[in-house]
């Protein structure tokens, strides 16, 4: 019986944008796009656990091309263009969590980075679930299993309990891999037909 629906963010609630900032950062530093791209995404992985913040990253970055821009300069062009691109909320996947909420426990689980965290935490994203499950909060990363293990231990339920909501293949994945059924979500009429499918309420 399912208790627990569990929503990514990024590509659902609010626009998936990391191509878009990726974009505009490269355009800011007057580095070309694919360097950049090689250059951060090695540090995915400490960025969205916690163990680098964005600041140190754009420091790097600074430092290792010899750029006249500082770290506290490439951290508010990176903040503008999140604002521009990725705040966005879409109010039907926010009425759908409301009625959810009625009839479930409704978490949300994100990776993301420090700054962004703390800047969310601070424009009420994560107030609209019940509680959020932050990778950088937390020092784990979708899609390890290890991070959905401590999701379903800390709700008290059972993995059978609990639906996975996202739109990343790689994420869903993981999710099945900790036993937890999962919609790979594609649109928003997608995603309630999948659920109704579930025997959902909403």
């Amino acid at each position: 019986m399912i208790t627990v629906i569990i929503f990514d963010l990024g590509g659902i609630l609010v626009p998936e944008a990391g191509n878009a900032i990726l974009e505009g950062m490269a355009m800011y530093t007057a580095i070309p796009q694919k360097e950049l791209a090689e250059f951060t995404a090695p540090l995915k992985a400490k960025l969205t656990t916690g163990e680098m913040t964005l600041r140190e990253m754009y420091d790097s970055l600074s430092k290792s091309r010899g750029l006249s821009l500082t770290a506290d300069d490439m951290l508010k062009r990176h903040f503008e263009l999140y604002e521009q691109h990725q705040t966005e909320r879409d109010a039907r996947v926010l009425d759908l969590v409301e009625k959810l909420k009625l009839n479930y426990t409704v978490p949300c689980l994100t990776n993301t980075e420090k700054e962004i965290a703390e800047y969310n935490k601070q424009h009420g994203l994560f107030s609209f679930f019940h509680k959020a499950f932050i990778s950088t909060d937390m020092g784990m990363k979708k899609p390890d299993v290890q991070i959905y293990e401590a999701v379903i231990r800390e709700l008290g339920c059972r993995p059978a309990d609990a639906i996975f909501i996202d739109d990343n293949k790689d994420y869903i994945q993981g999710a099945r891999n900790a036993g937890i059924d999962s919609i790979l979500y594609k649109n928003f009429e997608q995603l309630t037909q999948k659920l109704a499918s579930y025997g959902a309420k909403f």
